[in-house]
This record gives structure tokens, sequence and C-alpha cells, in this order.
């Protein structure tokens, strides 16, 4: 259940837990709540279905960032007057605080240089870097976002009436299950922050590069691979040039966290099949809201990208990528 706190009651959750004083703003969240408060924190309201064990694994691997790579700005959770870091609210949600990382979101940047692509890169390799040795029991978790568990898909297809885009998804879902998920035991595998969307991506436009990233709900231990995919997903949206903006994202991380020449073969289908899922859940989502205008609206993105993708030659694809990770 998502909760439904009000602006006095995050405030009075601030100053009573953390101390804090200061104006409250509700910010944007999907199942959860967040609530700015002052310019230097952000309140976090859990849905109810949240386990415990998944918040302490996300504060946990935000520590571990901080320790291993404390310029990567990562937000850092803030303890309460009395030590703890969680606390039960209403009886079913858990309730926690982070600082607040100010910053432009990349969605806000509509023409990217190479060179800001190239540090988005840079910066998710460095990120890996910092999780690869990391554990948590809670890890291992069961989420259809999970690049892994991308053959379920099969299922969604009901979700989606045009004929011509279910067979769009699944022509890409064929390749996936063929080209991709065969080699599953051979590619390396970490926590991942798994979502590295334009709106979670924290940019310093003064130097062009990446300032920061928020938002570790979705962290899930899966295959490395699949967090530069998913950023490239994102990227290549509205551009005509996919292939150059996927390559300058693909040499950035390369640069910090070099990619193994079986994670170049299997990297465009994974950057197809993460647009496959974008799709697939929003329509699922349509069809239990149909009068929301929105989730139509912010699929059509996806639905172009993939039919761009569709017209690209996979091993094309393999070769600017793997040009992408030679050195001048």
């Amino acid at each position: 259940m998502r909760p439904e706190c009000t602006l006095e009651e995050a405030g009075s959750l601030a100053r009573d837990l953390y101390g804090v004083n200061g104006d409250i703003k509700q910010l944007a969240s999907y199942s959860d709540q967040n609530f700015l408060v002052g310019r230097e924190f952000v309140l976090k309201v859990a849905n109810s279905s949240e386990p415990e064990p998944v918040l302490r694994f996300q504060q946990a691997a935000l520590q571990r960032v901080h320790e291993a790579d404390p310029s990567l700005n990562t937000p850092q959770v803030i303890s309460m007057v009395d030590g703890r870091t969680l606390a039960l609210w209403d009886k079913k949600h858990l309730v926690w605080m982070v600082n607040y990382i100010p910053g432009q979101f990349m969605s806000d940047v509509k023409n990217p240089s190479q060179d800001l692509l190239s540090s988005l890169g840079a910066y998710l390799g460095r990120l890996d870097l910092a999780l690869h040795l990391f554990n948590h029991e809670a890890m291992r978790r069961d989420l259809q976002w999970d690049l892994q568990n991308a053959s379920r898909l099969e299922g969604f297809l009901t979700y989606i009436d045009d004929n011509d885009q279910k067979e769009l998804i699944s022509q890409f879902l064929q390749r996936f299950n063929t080209q991709v998920v065969p080699r599953f035991l051979d590619l390396r595998a970490s926590v991942i922050h798994n979502d590295a969307n334009d709106n979670n991506i924290l940019v310093d436009r003064s130097s062009d590069q990446i300032k920061g990233i928020i938002d570790f709900g979705d962290m899930v231990y899966s295959y490395t691979i699949c967090e530069l995919a998913i950023a490239i997903a994102y990227m290549i949206l509205d551009k005509e040039d996919i292939l150059d903006t996927a390559g300058a994202v693909v040499e950035g991380y390369h640069s910090t966290y070099p990619l193994l020449p079986i994670e170049l073969d299997v990297l465009f289908d994974l950057i197809c099949i993460r647009l496959c899922t974008s799709v697939c859940m929003s329509a699922r989502e349509r069809r239990k809201a149909p009068d929301n205008e929105y989730l139509a609206i912010s699929e059509k993105p996806a639905w172009r990208a993939l039919v761009q993708l569709a017209e690209i030659d996979p091993v094309k694809a393999r070769q600017v990528f793997e040009e992408a990770t030679q050195e001048d």
C-alpha cells in the first residue's frame, strides 16, 4: 500500500525522529513518498509492501559506495536522534532519511554532448566497481525490472493491443532467449543500481559532467552489463543516431570498468529488452488505469526507439561497441 503521509505529518516525523526543521515539499515518486525537508534532507516513507531487509540492503549499499568512492556523490543515510536508521510510521510504513543532492536532471538536457554521455558511462563504471564485491542477504530479489527475468514478458503480450507492436516485442524476445539467456552463466554478476534512467541522474552543467545518481530502490544482484544496457536504453530515446549515442556511453564505462568480449556480445540485445520491459510494464499499468493518458504518452519514445533498434544489424552494433572500447 502506498503511504498517505501529509506534509504536516512528514514535518512531525522529521522533527521528532531527526530533530530536523524546515519547509516540507513533496517530491515526485511512484510507490512510496519522498519529502524535501529544508534544502538538505529527503524524508522517505516506504510502501507497506517494502520489506525491512530490502530497505536495509539499500542503506548498506549506499554506505558501501560512499566508503569505496565518496566522489560518486550518492545519497547518504541520516541517523535518527536515537541512532536508528529505520522507524515505523502508521504501523505499516517504514521511514528513513537521506541527504538531498541538488542538481539538474539528465532528463532536462535535451541534447547531451558526447562528453556528457561518456561521463555517464564512466560514472556508472565507477559505481559498479564500488559495488562489485558487495553482498547482502536481501540482494537476490525477484523483480520484473531485473533483465534476467525478461523472458517472462511473453506473458505481458496480452496487454498490448496493436498487433505490429506485439510482433515487434516477440521478435526481440526471441533474440533475447536465443542469444542472451544461454550465455547468462558466463556473464559477470554483481549488485547494480538497475535504474540509471535520465530522471535519476544528476548533471553539473558547468562542467558537463555527471554529478550523482539517486533512487536505489530497484537495486538487485544481476548481470553487471545490465547496468550499462539500462542507461543506454534511456539515453537513446528520441535520438537520431542511436549507435553514436550508445557508443559514447560504452566508451566512458569501459574506461573505468573494462568490458569483456562476451558483455559486448549481449549488450545490444539487453538494450532492446530493457525498452521491451518498459513498454510491457506500461501497457499492463494502462490496462489497470485506462484513463491515465500519461502512461500512453510516456510509452511513445520507447516504441519509437524499438522501431529504430529493429532496423539495426546487431553485428553492426557489436562493431560500434568494440570500437568504443579501443584505445586511441
